[in-house]
């Protein structure tokens, strides 16, 4: 085949290529005249002749692959780690000069945005524009990012933006349309990249199928990086090995994946934010023997963070290592003694994580160093109340409302604080004696529930818990029902008075609905729509707020729509796995979506 006729057949690949967006256009005339060839068999022929000993043939093969532009752009970034120094330095020259089209005339205008400099910039800010494109997501995106796995000169980022594609979030239902786009894109690239996303693509599909090419990937990754060439770095390969184990795990093997875990420690360095990531992550996979391993590797690093010793703890504790576990924990207490808004923060983390004995010490250790006369005194003292009552310890969190409230009483100053805290005395008895009514509901105590929650709505009228426990009330009179919805008629128009006077304001938005959709809104319809509709705006606010989702599921549970009201509910789950009362509240509608489907598997 002549030079001309195979530089003509490049040219017409990349042009269907560009209009498409990365996929082959429809078939045409033009088409069909070419003669078949195989274009990268000639490539990687002029490849090598560029280290032939003739310069002639040296030169004429670097004006072939400069003619050939973008369709010799793959071959020549892998040319650049050739082992023949004129290869090599003759490839990176023709990277350097054949232009590459970042933005396509389809690119919507914020992938043109991003893309329009991109040759510009350097790898720090292409990662940045290659992150962006990950949480945009879409086809566009995957355009974009398929053009820098492509024809990006540098393997690294070549790679972080397979992982970026791999990263998207992606709702079942477009797993399809997100398929094909990934292999309209990348489906004939020879880069090792874009090999990744065919494994993964197969991954969703059949994830047995999967394991031997993720593990052949991994080795090979592995390898470039122990010889130092430069074409990756440990964040790839440990990247890598997640996927392994996400494919691994997916496929109903998850005892197999210690082996890999054990290799991401091998590959991690000492430092500390990475570590801690990673160990947080460990203890999800509840992988404690391989904790322990990163505790021996990097035991300055843990010494020296209480959240480390207590992740430590952890993995001591569910190995029966108790008395190791209890060292663990006071070695953690006493780092920072007398900085309260150290373990404040200590404190949410752990509850964060379930560690609710240990975030609960971290809470009583502030309001023990501080005294009661002090903003974050009364910051854990609510904190701690609200996390004992998730947990159905009631009586617990109505006692530590109570210390607050006779201290409260004697103490000027402390009222002083708590208005600084923009919180009603009124609003801290409510809640001590809802949570005692709680408990008292909880023994079948129905006498002193009444009481309680009679006191709880007199001490704030507006309390959506108070409201919701009386509107709740088995076999209550006709009066007491009337008075309850009177007084959350009275409330509903205190939140929508606050809305109106702050409606940047998330926290009206989601009282009204959660006082709605857990009351009237299961009778009122047209009610149960505004309170769905308050809650996206709350959520519009404060996106991914965990308890404005359990909101959210609430008001669509009230409105009937329980598909909408669990996938919400799993959403809010996944946010606060370890909240009961988000967690308790899934399983009721999980069961009920189960009854409305004639008793199917709501799963």
């Amino acid at each position: 085949m002549s030079t001309r006729l195979l530089r003509n057949l490049f040219l017409t690949a990349w042009v269907t290529w560009g209009a498409t967006g990365g996929g082959a256009g429809p078939a045409t005339a033009a088409d069909a005249e070419v003669p078949k060839a195989d274009p990268g068999a000639q490539i990687a022929q002029w490849i090598q002749q560029l280290g032939h000993e003739n310069y002639v043939l040296r030169e004429e093969a670097q004006e072939e692959l400069q003619r050939v532009g973008l369709a010799a752009l793959e071959a020549l970034a892998q040319a650049q780690y050739s082992d023949d120094i004129e290869i090599e330095m003759r490839a990176r020259y023709l990277m350097s000069v054949i232009k590459i089209q970042w933005t396509v005339d389809t690119d919507p205008k914020h992938v043109r945005d991003l893309m329009t400099n991109y040759a510009t910039l350097n790898d720090e800010q292409r990662l940045a524009v290659i992150t962006r494109l990950s949480d945009l997501g879409g086809s566009a995106a995957i355009d974009a990012l398929g053009r820098i796995i492509r024809f990006d000169s540098s393997p690294i980022i070549s790679k972080q933006a397979a992982l970026g594609l791999m990263d998207m979030n992606v709702a079942e239902q477009a797993w399809e349309t997100h398929a094909a786009a990934i292999g309209r894109n990348l489906a004939h690239s020879r880069v090792s990249a874009a090999e990744w996303l065919r494994v993964f693509v197969r991954q969703q599909n059949d994830a047995k199928a999967a394991i031997e090419p993720w593990k052949k990937l991994v080795e090979a990754e592995r390898a470039l990086w122990k010889n130092g060439t430069g074409r990756t770095n440990w964040q790839i390969v440990q990247s890598l090995l997640f996927r392994l184990i996400a494919c691994l795990e997916k496929a109903g093997r998850p005892d197999d994946t210690e082996e890999y875990m054990r290799q991401i420690v091998e590959l991690q360095p000492e430092d500390a934010e990475s570590i801690k990531k990673l160990v947080h992550w460990l203890n999800d996979k509840r992988a404690v023997r391989v904790v322990l391993v990163v505790a021996e590797k990097y035991p300055d690093i843990f010494q020296k963070d209480p959240l480390l010793l207590y992740a430590l703890a952890h993995a001591q504790q569910q190995l029966d290592q108790q008395e190791a576990a209890d060292k663990s924990v006071a070695e953690a207490q006493q780092l920072n003694p007398s900085l309260p808004q150290h373990h404040l923060v200590i404190a949410y983390q752990l509850q964060e994580r379930g560690w609710f004995e240990w975030a609960e010490q971290e809470y009583r250790m502030v309001i023990r160093i501080t005294g009661m006369r002090h903003q974050l005194a009364l910051r854990a003292t609510f904190l701690l109340s609200e996390m004992l009552h998730d947990q159905q310890q009631d009586q617990r969190a109505g006692e530590v409302l109570q210390d607050l409230v006779q201290q409260m009483d004697r103490d000027r100053e402390i009222l002083k604080l708590i208005h600084m805290f923009e919180r009603e005395v009124g609003s801290i008895r409510s809640r001590m004696h809802f949570f005692f009514a709680c408990q008292h509901d909880r023994q079948g105590e129905t006498t002193k529930q009444l009481q309680q929650l009679d006191l709880a709505l007199a001490a704030d009228p507006t309390d959506a818990d108070v409201l919701i426990a009386h509107y709740r009330l088995p076999n209550a009179s006709a009066a007491r029902r009337k008075r309850t919805e009177q007084a959350i008629d009275r409330a509903i128009h205190v939140f929508r008075a606050k809305i109106a006077a702050t409606p940047e304001d998330a926290s009206p938005y989601n009282q009204f609905a959660w006082l709605v959709g857990n009351t009237l809104g299961e009778e009122d319809p047209a009610l149960a729509d505004e309170a769905i509709a308050k809650s996206h705006k709350s959520l519009k606010l404060r996106p991914n707020a965990a308890g404005y989702l359990d909101t959210l599921g609430r008001c669509y549970y009230a409105r009937g729509n329980y598909p909408e009201a669990v996938y919400h509910q799993r959403r809010a789950v996944q946010l606060d796995p370890h909240s009961g009362l988000i967690r308790r509240q899934l399983e009721l509608f999980e069961r009920k979506l189960a009854e409305s489907e004639g008793g199917e598997d709501a799963g």
